[in-house]
């Protein structure tokens, strides 16, 4: 049986990019909770997520639930789309 080896830059870019995809899920997954309207162009949501300006309401929630992963404590019992709902509920209503 013919082994096929893979290169680890080969790797990082499959991890990379599922990364990726698990963070637009969730994403847009907090969109539907939220009912957030994101193609409405009234919304922008870069400037109150700290993105640039010019980012999507999509990418800026991209990026903002990749930054708050990083302070949400994953041990914890609660369920993490619902601690990203809050969290953004809480920062857009604090504005």
């Amino acid at each position: 049986m013919p082994h096929v080896t893979t290169s680890p830059n080969i790797l990082h870019l499959l991890e990379e990019r599922e990364e990726q995809r698990m963070l637009k899920r969730l994403a847009l997954s907090v969109v539907t909770r939220l009912r957030l309207e994101i193609h409405n162009p009234n919304l922008v949501l870069a400037p109150l997520l700290q993105q640039p300006v010019q980012c999507s309401n999509l990418t800026s929630l991209i990026e903002w639930v990749k930054r708050e992963l990083e302070d949400i404590d994953m041990e914890s019992d609660g369920d993490l789309l619902e601690q990203l709902c809050s969290r953004l509920q809480h920062r857009l209503s604090g504005l």
